[in-house]
């Protein structure tokens, strides 16, 4: 059985048998694999960026019909909530130099002398443009503008409805304005007729448009003007404007004209995140897009950012698991986990050193599944080791690489290298599951082992026969006493993927209540956690985090 990570290849950066295998570079005093993140160490929590991008700074049209911002995250399954950065609207009005939007010809009937201009819906009028616009006398008509000099006491005025009495109020406009006169200064100011179009400031209608001669409101006489043809521009004035949510909720409003002059903001992030929310928990696609509505044509400056955030997936409870020799495969409950991979992962994390690892001496895993070798039987088989390997070192494990095809009873110890009928310490019997496929069979000394004399590994088969891997010697792994951890790592990830370091123990034991963990190790179905060490790996409450960008 192929194996892609061998602990050997977590042996500390110092070790000289680690040498070319494994960089290290100190951070916070543990030693992680070169090119991990700090971010990633236990204890840093992972900030994701959540700098949003303001669109549509310059002057932007709306209408009816509104400006969508559209929005798209890829679900994730088994997550349980989602969370929205802060979504901010920015809006004020935007006419400079506008001319207003056309209205075509607009109705017009005679009243009081004047023309009375109706536009239906009432739009806040910023231009008027007279086809013909003439007194109506009998003889040649004369057109008005034409009648318009420093001398001649002729304005044209502008009147609306008084809400009061419900008739025409007093003139709000004259073209030109009346002259300043003493201590009086000029007033009816604010609209000017360049040719035939006479400019307005943004006045809601119905108007009334009159030909008056005199110097002052109260001396005005009116000049009967003839029924002409008369084109409207609107002022660009938003009616109502709103922000309307991907489920139809109004998430921001501002009643009535939008004329302000001033930054309007509203904060809109709570209803999108509950809409965004029913989006997610009835499992379909997390997709909308949220509106800017005018219930007239409009020109607005806007700044909305983009639908930015996270969905988050937890695995509640306590995942624990003990390390022995070998990688070991976790199971994650639910749904596979995203094969994207999260942005950022959080847990609680204890890591429970065992007062064990496997020794430096111990060979190397095949890299491939074909390998030769011997096999054994009732005549035992050893494996020769360096005369001073285990001296001093106390072993508890030894592991033999191989397989039985059939039921086996396989007799695994230690003996006297110089006399290899002799047995040091108890050995022990394992039955192996028949496989056809290598793989490291671990058994446990009934005692413990103190080496104080050169020592071989003496294997033999009382039942069955079992193939012993070799490259080209018989291959072992033993697994000795060590109070000193001496920072050797604890690493996790996806199966047959890059694994990344989870913790470097230096102490007994590693409790950290939040720990930052590398969010690469959470691809797939199941998590490896492998060590040099014996030890125990509990997560608590796993929190992963997936970033989603809506712009």
């Amino acid at each position: 059985m192929t194996r892609f990570i061998d602990v050997l290849d977590l042996l500390p950066a110092g070790d000289a048998s680690a040498a070319g295998r494994l960089t290290a570079v100190g951070l916070f005093d543990a030693p992680v694999l070169s090119g991990l993140a700090p971010d990633a160490l236990p204890g840093r929590e992972a900030l994701a960026e959540t700098s949003a991008i303001l669109r549509l700074v310059e002057p932007t049209e709306v209408g009816t019909d509104g400006i969508e911002f559209p929005f798209s995250w890829a679900p994730v399954a088994g997550s349980e909530r989602l969370e929205v950065d802060p979504l901010e609207l920015e809006v004020s009005a935007a006419d400079e130099d506008f001319v207003g939007f056309p209205l075509g010809l607009v109705p017009v009937t005679q009243e009081a002398g004047g023309l009375r201009i109706s536009v239906p819906g009432a739009p806040p009028l910023r231009g008027l443009t007279f086809d013909s616009l003439h007194e109506a006398l009998d003889d040649a008509p004369r057109l008005v503008p034409d009648g318009f000099t420093r001398d001649s006491r002729r304005h044209l005025i502008v009147r609306r409805r008084d809400p009061a009495s419900g008739g025409w109020g007093a003139p709000e406009l004259a073209v030109p304005p009346l002259p300043a006169s003493g201590a009086v200064p000029r007033r009816l100011v604010g609209a000017s007729m360049p040719a035939t179009t006479l400019r307005l400031p943004d006045l809601a209608g119905p108007l009334l448009v009159q030909l008056a001669t005199g110097d002052s409101p109260e001396s005005f006489e009116i000049a009967a003007l003839a029924l002409t043809d008369v084109r409207a521009w609107a002022a660009p004035v938003a009616k109502d404007l709103r922000v309307v949510g991907p489920d139809g909720a109004v998430l921001w409003s501002f009643p009535g004209d939008f004329t302000s002059t001033a930054t309007m903001r509203g904060d809109v992030t709570v209803g999108v995140a509950a809409a965004m929310e029913r989006l997610r928990a009835a499992g379909g696609p997390i997709s909308g897009a949220l509106r800017v509505v005018s219930d007239r044509p409009a020109r607005i400056r806007l700044r909305l950012a983009d639908v930015d955030g996270a969905i988050v997936r937890t695995l509640p409870g306590t995942t624990a698991v003990s390390l022995e020799g070998e990688p070991t495969v976790i199971e994650v409950p639910g749904p596979p986990l995203d094969a994207a991979g999260p942005s950022s992962a959080t847990a609680g994390l204890t890591l429970t050193y065992l007062g064990e690892r496997v020794a430096d001496i111990s060979d190397r895993l095949p890299e491939h599944d074909a390998v030769s070798g011997v096999v054994v039987q009732a005549d035992p088989v050893v494996r020769d080791l360096p005369p001073e390997a285990l001296t001093g070192a106390t072993v508890t494990r030894i592991g033999v690489v191989g397989f039985a095809a059939v039921p086996t009873a396989v007799t695994i110890g230690l003996a006297a290298r110089a006399d290899p009928t002799r047995t040091i310490g108890t050995s022990a019997v394992i039955r192996p599951a028949p496989s056809s496929l290598w793989d490291v069979v671990w058994v446990r000394l009934p005692e413990p082992v103190t080496v104080t004399e050169p020592v071989v590994v003496r294997v033999s088969a009382s039942e069955g026969r079992f193939h012993w891997a070799a490259e080209p010697e018989p291959l072992v792994r033993i697994v000795v006493e060590d109070p000193h951890p001496a920072g050797r790592l604890v690493v996790f990830g996806p199966p047959g993927g890059q694994l990344s370091t989870l913790a470097s123990l230096t102490d007994q034991a590693l409790r950290l209540p939040r720990a930052a963990l590398p969010p690469e190790a959470f691809r797939g179905g199941s998590l490896t956690v492998a060590s040099a060490l014996l030890c125990t790996v509990e997560l608590t409450d796993i929190e992963l985090r997936y970033r989603r960008s809506g712009g």
